[in-house]
């Protein structure tokens, strides 16, 4: 019988490279994306349910947010410089 707390019936506690992608993110990992999780986690010997998933996920976030703006500002530079 499973343990009951103040919630009722413990949850499992792994939880996929996916899911805590889909959390932090707020959608699913594009193939790309996944694969690329899959190699750090092969690289590092994580498990899906290790705790340091959530902050490499933050951060690979992070990391794409800050190249979008990049590129943006360079298309902006390069717009201005051809004056178009």
């Amino acid at each position: 019988m499973a343990r009951r707390g103040p919630q009722g019936p413990r949850r499992s506690l792994a939880v996929s490279v996916e899911d805590t992608f889909a959390k932090v993110v707020g959608r699913h990992g594009s193939d790309e994306e996944r694969q690329r999780l899959y190699r750090l986690r092969d690289a590092l010997g994580l498990r899906d349910n290790d705790a340091f998933w959530s902050i490499v996920i933050a951060l690979e976030c992070d990391d794409l947010h800050t190249h979008r703006e990049i590129a943006k500002e360079l298309v902006i530079c390069r717009d201005r410089r051809h004056g178009t």
